[in-house]
């Protein structure tokens, strides 16, 4: 049975992944096909739904907490929306409409094809996540990647050969969903901030090895 726990992030990753993205899954998507829809109805219709329930209160869903390192703060319900939008699209789910505020479905033919498989109970793709720095970034940023296979050949098919500086490994984590976890890391990343925004810098972060580590951590204990 899920429980909300304390309000923050995890919370509500937890609520995004584990409730509100399944009924999407199954009630919303196989109906909408190719037609637009709007996300943001469809995430609080399940969310009043699941007030009914019992599953969290009006009261929970309204609680704030911050969003990122500047004080900025954010409800669950709308936190909530936030990770079922950036896991979704990250998953290649969906996509922007040409109606501003309204999504389609990347591919509507695949969404029966992906339940059988969930339904059969398909294995989670193993890996790791990693994180490397450059010594002349001075431990200022971080990059957060995932490998299926050896993680020092996944790095060196990334930078290739023209790169003048060897990257160092910070450390590297065996998780049972790789993509997954990627997502959830990168996304909570971005929402406290910690994101660089630069043309080169993919999945570079402002961001720690013990920050990484404790997401981690929090999203295997949901």
């Amino acid at each position: 049975m899920f429980e909300i726990g304390e309000i923050n992030h995890s919370a509500a990753y937890r609520l995004a992944s584990q409730v509100i993205i399944p009924r999407l899954r199954v009630e919303v998507f196989p109906a909408k096909g190719s037609e637009p829809f709007s996300l943001r109805d469809e995430v609080y219709a399940i969310l009043n739904n699941e007030v009914d329930k019992g599953t969290v209160t009006r009261e929970q869903l309204e609680t704030t907490c911050r969003v990122s390192g500047k004080g900025v703060n954010t409800s669950l319900a709308s936190l909530t929306r936030w990770y079922v939008r950036h896991l979704l699209i990250s998953s290649n789910e969906i996509m922007s409409s040409d109606t501003r505020g309204l999504f389609i479905l990347t591919d509507p033919t695949a969404i029966e094809e992906e339940q059988i498989e969930e339904a059969e109970g398909v294995e989670s793709f193993k890996g790791s996540i990693y994180a490397y720095t450059f010594p002349s970034l001075n431990g200022s940023m971080i990059k957060v990647g995932r490998a299926s296979g050896d993680v020092e050949e996944r790095i060196r098919q990334q930078l290739g050969t023209a790169n003048p500086e060897l990257p160092k490994i910070l450390r590297t984590w065996s998780v049972g969903d790789i993509e997954a976890m990627e997502t959830a890391i990168h996304g909570i990343l971005k929402a406290r901030g910690k994101w660089v925004d630069a043309p080169r810098a993919k999945e570079w972060f402002r961001s720690s090895v013990e920050e990484v580590e404790s997401i981690i951590k929090f999203v295997n204990e949901g």
